[in-house]
């Protein structure tokens, strides 16, 4: 086997957000636009929406059968019915700053999609993205950071969001919010990812949390208890989950029980991280762009 290693992709200089696209690669939203990664190599995937920062990207779980993708910038949310070769503007409340989109593991037939904003709280969609609406009922306050989306929310409708000042549960798809015993003093919680029942939360201060029952409890284990959480992934599967730091990238395929370092040294100002289910670890960064692990 093939040892392991850092590879950088050329392209874009920072990168906001990755996310998958079926078989076809990654979307990947950057300072320069809407790039794709397809075999190790990054392209523009609309001219039309360069130069323009785009701080989030999600793609359809059926992605390319159900070609739908999405970015979310400064100033609202557009989307694409064509694997994102055109662009179009979709309706707000309001012009927000779009920060992370979230896609329902079942979008394609609930039509359910989530945004992250920097002020004006969480924003929900249930046609396809086309629409959105504030879904802040019991938020104590719109500062909002991540988002989290249960692999069976199909059925338990339950979603997971941080502020600024606190972590809270949605066991109505995101129609009301009630906030968690969260750990006091480690807010606020920069990233989420659901792998299985397992919900990890990345702390920027205090490390990070595992919950096996959507939060009611939390806790540490033995590696990453303390420091800055730059950012935690899982596979689409949920076989394998991936966290970042300053100094470590790792992933673990026992649900965290035990982290392998990825070797080398890691890429700087890490923004982004996801993981894909054979392993691979792709990293964006603010100014050293993006990285690729396998």
């Amino acid at each position: 086997m093939a040892k392991q290693r850092w590879q950088h992709i050329k392209g874009p200089d920072t990168i906001f957000s990755i996310a998958r696209a079926g078989e076809l690669g990654w979307m990947i939203g950057t300072d320069e636009g809407v790039w794709k990664l397809v075999d190790g190599k990054c392209s523009i995937v609309a001219e039309a929406l360069r130069p323009a920062p785009i701080t989030a990207v999600a793609v359809s779980p059926d992605f390319p059968r159900h070609p739908l993708a999405y970015c979310g910038a400064t100033d609202g949310i557009a989307m694409s019915a064509d694997e994102g070769l055109t662009w179009q503007g979709t309706q707000l409340p309001q012009l927000s700053q779009i920060s992370q989109i979230v896609l329902s593991p079942s979008f394609t037939i609930d039509r359910t999609a989530f945004a992250v904003t920097m002020q004006d709280g969480i924003l929900t969609s249930v046609d396809y993205g086309a629409s959105w609406t504030q879904s802040n009922l019991g938020l104590l306050d719109h500062e909002t950071v991540a988002l989290a989306v249960s692999p069976t929310f199909a059925t338990d409708s339950l979603v997971i969001a941080s502020t600024v000042h606190g972590v809270f549960r949605s066991a109505s798809g995101g129609r009301a919010w009630r906030e968690l015993q969260f750990p006091s003093g480690a807010n606020p919680v920069s990233s989420l990812a659901f792998a299985g029942q397992l919900l990890l939360a990345g702390s920027e201060t205090q490390g990070l949390y595992y919950s096996v029952d959507a939060g009611n409890t939390w806790t540490k284990r033995s590696s990453f208890k303390s420091g800055q959480i730059s950012a935690v992934a899982a596979s689409l599967d949920g076989t394998t989950v991936a966290v970042a730091t300053p100094a470590v990238v790792a992933s673990s395929s026992d649900q965290g029980l035990n982290w392998q370092r990825a070797e080398g040294r890691p890429p700087h100002a890490i923004m982004c991280l996801a993981v894909d289910n054979r392993g691979a670890l792709l990293v964006g960064t603010q100014g050293e762009g993006l990285w690729l692990y396998q």
